[in-house]
């Protein structure tokens, strides 16, 4: 799933349960069970989509990774843009819980890749976690469905946090 997929999630989460500690650790949580659903293919390429997920590809050495960019920045304007609009407009959340969940729903990604991209042991088991959880259901949507369903999904979250 995108960030802003997680932290959209991480929202309605922190909504619920205005506690930072308990919005963080179910932030994390649902990290790992919203990547069992389907979401997307890194790239239609699929021997880089299997050499990314093995741990196979070398970041420094390879550059097909603008797509990947691409997605990375926009998901990023889109973030930063969702969480200054929500937060701007006061839906009754505790920005702290609301920070903590957050948090919580993006870290795992940022614990991945260290590993995929550097191969630092520390953050091997992580990264084992993050495959597990992807491989369940054995589908690759392609990337425009995956993308299109988030978009959805994020809209149907935004629409409960604002009108439930």
């Amino acid at each position: 799933m995108i960030l802003t997929t997680h932290a959209t999630i991480a929202i309605l989460i922190s909504r619920v349960i205005p506690n930072p500690i308990l919005s963080f650790i179910l932030g994390f949580i649902s990290h790992y069970l919203i990547d069992i659903i389907p979401h997307d293919r890194i790239s239609d390429d699929e021997e880089l989509n299997n050499k990314i997920k093995s741990g196979e590809l070398d970041f420094k050495k390879q550059a097909p990774f603008k797509k990947f960019l691409l997605v990375c920045i926009i998901d990023g304007i889109l973030l930063v843009s969702m969480v200054f609009y929500i937060f701007y407009n006061n839906l009754t959340l505790n920005p702290v819980s609301a920070g903590a969940a957050i948090i919580g729903s993006i870290l795992p990604d940022f614990m991945w890749l260290p590993f995929s991209a550097f191969k630092w042991k520390l953050f091997k088991p992580f990264f084992i976690l993050n495959n597990k959880c992807h491989d369940i259901i054995k589908y690759d949507p392609p990337l425009w469905l995956g993308f299109s369903l988030q978009i959805i999904f994020i809209g149907v979250i935004l629409y409960l946090l604002y009108f439930r």
